[in-house]
């Protein structure tokens, strides 16, 4: 798209790659990446790097609808398949998303947003919810934060 004389010189383009690295998941990741598929705001593009998995992963990202590129290595842990996929992303923002994770159907429209509202900011986050689905309900239960220690939005803010 080209900036037309109303438009803002400092626009952003948030066109953004979605990386999700993965390992031996295939169950998280198929719930992961519908989440992702799901977003109010699409991602540009999403990239798997599977590093070096033994059971079912590559057939679950095959079964899912949309442009996902799959790339697999031979397991050389998280960081080098992170580190494969930044070099193939070509979208100017990166949203790295754990396996496990599921990503709230806003959070890539929030994320950007803010990134547009503030043309000094370098990187956007947003919190977590820990929780478990208890076996024997079925019934999702929130957890603590685990090893992250509540802190005010001082702690991280300018």
């Amino acid at each position: 798209m080209q900036m037309t004389d109303t438009a803002s010189a400092d626009a952003r383009d948030m066109r953004t790659t979605v990386i999700i690295p993965t390992f031996n998941r295939a169950a998280y990741l198929s719930q992961c990446l519908d989440a992702i598929l799901a977003q109010t705001r699409q991602p540009d593009e999403i990239i798997v790097i599977d590093d070096g998995s033994t059971d079912e992963t590559a057939t679950v990202v095959h079964s899912k609808p949309g442009p996902i590129i799959f790339l697999s290595q031979k397991n050389s842990g998280k960081s080098a398949a992170l580190n494969r996929a930044l070099e193939a992303a070509i979208m100017p923002y990166i949203w790295i998303v754990d396996d496990d994770d599921l990503a709230a159907t806003d959070a890539l429209e929030r994320l950007s947003n803010a990134l547009e509202r503030d043309p000094d900011a370098d990187f956007a986050y947003g919190r977590h919810d820990r929780f478990r689905v208890n076996d024997k309900t079925g019934r999702c239960e929130h957890l603590p934060t685990g090893y992250w220690v509540d802190c005010g939005a001082d702690d991280f803010l300018v």
